[in-house]
């Protein structure tokens, strides 16, 4: 399985708990859930202040793994998680050679 690149994340990258349970009411008026995982999943959004070279390796682990899953480890906690992309990367010059990448993941 790829592995996602090992890189500075920053602390404006983040990590959101996403509840699989789905809630509805029926003809009743009462409220259900119905539960698609046996534990809450993960959406991260992670930015790298990078130089050229690597906003290029990071684009490029992009494109060539957008549509399979990959081992991301969240710098967070230092958990590895299998994630997928969920868009495509975000690119902001920052100044001269150096740019923001901002990459966006889902826990599977």
């Amino acid at each position: 399985m790829p592995t996602y690149p090992v890189m500075g994340q920053g602390i404006d990258s983040t990590e959101v708990l996403v509840d699989l349970a789905m809630s509805e009411r029926g003809n009743s008026n009462v409220l259900r859930k119905r539960d698609f995982s046996t534990s809450d999943k993960r959406v991260f959004t992670i930015t790298h202040i990078v130089n050229s070279t690597d906003r290029v390796t990071l684009y490029n682990f992009y494109t060539t793994n957008r549509l399979v899953s990959f081992d991301f480890t969240w710098v967070g906690n230092g958990v590895t998680y299998t994630c997928m992309f969920t868009a495509p990367p975000s690119f902001i010059n920052v100044g001269g050679s150096f740019w923001q990448v901002t990459q966006y993941l889902a826990e599977i």
